[in-house]
Formats: C-alpha cells, sequence, structure tokens
C-alpha cells in the first residue's frame, strides 16, 4: 500500500482541556505534508499524538498499516525533531549520532556506516567532531534533524524546525527538507510560516483551536478559498485615498484595502473579469492625475488564505 500514515477521529485531551477534535490525515508515501496552523493552534500536540508520544482519547493513528498505539514497531518507524533541540551541547555532532543510535537500539558499526551519508546529506561532513554547542542556529537545527534520521525512518516529523531563524537560515533549511524528501523520506512539518513551505508541501493540513478547517493539495485549497483578486498598484506621487474614493464610486465590492511599502492592495472577488478592475484602476490614474510606476493583479498568497480561512 502506497498510505503510510492515517489518522482518524483523532482527539485529544491535555491536563483536562481538549486540545484536538476529530482530526482526520491520510499521507502517502513521498509525501511532503505542511500543517499550518497560528500559536496555540495543537500542531505539536497532534505531531505528539501521531507520532506516539501522547496517546489519543478518541481515534485511531496507523503507521504503514500498523496500529501506532498497539505496536510498538509502528512508533520506530518515525522520526521525531522536536521544537527544542533534542541533542547534547557537550558532545559532538559524532557523538549524539552515536547516542541516539544507541536509543533506537542501533549497533555502532551500522551508526558509523550512516554517520557520513546523513552528514552529508545535512550539510555536515566537516563539523563531525565539533562540539554540538560551538555549532550555528541554523547548523544545531541541521543536527537535530540528523539525530531524528539515524535510525532511518520511513516517516520524518519535523516540528517549526524554521523557527527562530533568520531567512536566509529558513531558506536554507526548506532547502534541506526539501532534498531530504527528494531522497525518499515522507515529512511531516509544522510551521506559522506559510509562504515558505507551501511550495514544497505536497498536502496542507490547516488548524485552527484543535479543528481541522482544510486538508488537500495547495492548489484545491487555494480553489476552495481564494475568490478574491489582489491588485497592487504604485503610483507618483501616491495619493491612494484618491484612488480608492475613485473606484468606490462604482458597484466595486472592495474586501480590503491597505497601503504597505509605498504600495495600494486592493482585495475584490473574483465575479469579475480582471480586465474590468484594470481598467477601472487605470480610469482611477487618469482623474487623480496620478503617474503608474507599476501594476500586478494576483491570487492571494497563503499567509492571506490562511488569514480569510481564520475570518471565515
Amino acid at each position: 500500500m502506497d498510505n503510510l500514515l492515517e489518522a482518524i477521529n483523532v482527539s485529544k485531551k491535555l491536563e483536562g482541556v481538549w486540545r484536538l477534535y476529530n482530526i482526520n490525515i491520510l499521507v502517502k508515501k513521498g509525501d511532503l505534508v505542511g500543517i499550518i496552523g497560528p500559536s496555540g493552534a495543537g500542531k505539536t500536540v497532534f505531531l505528539k499524538t501521531i507520532s506516539g508520544f501522547y496517546k489519543p482519547e478518541t481515534g485511531l493513528i496507523y503507521v504503514d498499516s500498523q496500529d501506532l498505539n498497539l505496536n510498538k514497531l509502528a512508533q520506530k518507524k518515525i522520526g521525531f525533531s522536536t521544537q527544542s533541540c533534542s541533542f547534547y551541547p557537550d558532545l559532538s555532532i559524532e557523538d549524539n549520532l552515536y547516542y541516539f543510535g544507541k536509543i533506537y537500539g542501533i549497533d555502532k558499526k551500522t551508526v558509523k556506516d550512516r554517520i557520513d551519508n546523513i552528514l552529508e546529506m545535512v550539510g555536515l561532513p566537516e563539523n563531525k567532531k565539533t562540539k554540538a554547542k560551538y555549532l550555528s542556529g541554523g547548523m544545531q537545527r541541521r543536527l537535530d534533524i540528523a539525530c531524528a534520521l539515524i535510525h532511518d525512518p520511513d516517516l520524518l516529523i519535523l516540528d517549526e524546525p524554521i523557527a527562530n531563524l533568520d531567512p536566509m537560515l529558513r531558506e536554507k533549511i526548506i532547502e534541506l527538507i526539501q532534498n531530504i524528501n527528494k531522497n525518499g523520506k515522507t515529512i511531516l512539518i509544522s510551521s506559522h510560516f506559510m509562504n515558505d513551505i507551501e511550495s514544497i508541501c505536497t498536502k496542507l493540513l490547516v488548524i485552527k483551536e484543535g479543528y481541522a478547517l482544510t486538508f488537500g493539495t495547495p492548489k484545491e485549497i487555494r480553489d476552495q478559498y481564494s475568490n478574491i483578486f489582489e491588485i497592487a498598484v504604485r503610483t507618483f506621487p501616491g495619493k491612494y485615498n484618491l484612488i480608492l474614493n475613485y473606484i468606490q464610486q462604482f458597484d466595486i465590492k472592495i474586501k480590503n484595502s491597505y497601503v504597505k511599502n509605498n504600495c495600494l492592495y486592493i482585495h475584490v472577488p473574483k465575479d469579475r473579469q480582471p480586465a474590468t478592475y484594470l481598467k477601472l484602476i487605470f480610469d482611477s490614474l487618469l482623474n487623480t492625475n496620478e503617474n503608474l510606476i507599476g501594476i500586478n493583479l494576483n491570487t492571494l498568497s497563503i499567509d492571506e488564505l490562511f488569514s480569510e480561512m481564520l475570518r471565515k
């Protein structure tokens, strides 16, 4: 079978409070699934539940067709990199990998054979003798992912792997995750940086307050929720209130508008052809003596789609 992970009506309670409500997800071998939600949405609780750290109050979890809560071998098919790095700072990269290999019951020779390949994969081949505490933040994240891979799991779960990293480091970690996926690992990654992970994910699960708002491919989610065009227009001298006042004279339902980085953004429904909106913008420029610098018409970004889902 191609199914690697299946969660059916999974609910979880922590300290007497329900944190997950009947979550369903089906992950196929080779998928790269993004778990998206704001802080406190239940992403970490969900990942810890489907990996066996927590036992669900209701529901079933299957890993490679094996019941996770009845078959401990199923848990060994999962590698989990948590939000807080799990390695030991006073151990070298190599010694950390030996230690985690021992935890998983792997003999020393097998771990030794795997270390160079894993370090090559995560971009740390020259640093294996370096103590973990001397690594940069991005390199520490790479080491943590390496520790989660040492037992060669079928499913790699990454909880907020790009949190607290600058944009350049986030980009490098995203590239690493994509390469690991291309090398045959099925991956679940949680994040609230939607724009960063949408392009690499085969599916997205959006969670809010413990509920699954939607689960599907990025395209399916866009088609379901994106009924809005975004018009971005930059003009000189940039009296954008005049442009908005002109447009509002007509029967146009402006859902949202704002100015950011000296550019006017207007959200309008897709119930009219794009050319209709663009003509109206050009007419407004003629009537307000604004000079056009640039104009774009797009669908909403995944961040804006996510905000739209939360509002609904």
